[in-house]
């Protein structure tokens, strides 16, 4: 296995990995399915644990070949960004009284869950870029150039 293989495929592992922690503390801090009373349940969780699940099996599996990696690329990019407003407009209406000041949103709990987000989006980035790198050519020698 070349040395550029096996980076890949750590990647690959911590993708897989941060994207499994978002999937397990979204379904510990919000069930996906929030039952009112007998007979009535809302799916008003459920975008982001379906997010999470999307990210952890499909992005993954995007980002193992070469063909589809400017897909998991892609659509790694709109999950991350998708679940940054929204949990930034969670941690906001959850947390914050009206008249609190914008600096108390970078103390927010969903502070924590947008870095997890945005380094996942970081090793997609990483990984994107391993495949479609091209190997650094060799400096050309002019034999006629004045040493």
């Amino acid at each position: 296995m070349t040395p550029t293989n096996a980076m890949r495929h750590l990647l690959l592992v911590g993708l897989f990995l941060l994207a499994a922690g978002s999937l397990s503390i979204h379904l510990k801090i919000h069930s996906p399915f929030y039952v009112h009373g007998p007979g009535e349940i809302y799916f008003t969780n459920s975008v982001a644990s379906l997010l999470s699940f999307i990210d952890l099996f499909g992005v993954t599996f995007l980002f193992s070949r070469k063909k589809t990696a400017a897909w998991g690329y892609l659509l790694n990019g709109l999950i991350v960004i998708y679940g940054t407003v929204m949990m930034a407009h969670w941690g906001w209406t959850q947390f914050h009284p009206p008249g609190s000041p914008v600096t108390h949103l970078l103390l927010a709990p969903t502070s924590i869950g947008i870095g997890i987000a945005w380094g996942d989006f970081t090793l997609g980035a990483i990984l994107y870029r391993l495949w479609f790198a091209r190997p650094k050519e060799a400096p050309v020698m002019n034999p006629e150039a004045p040493a």
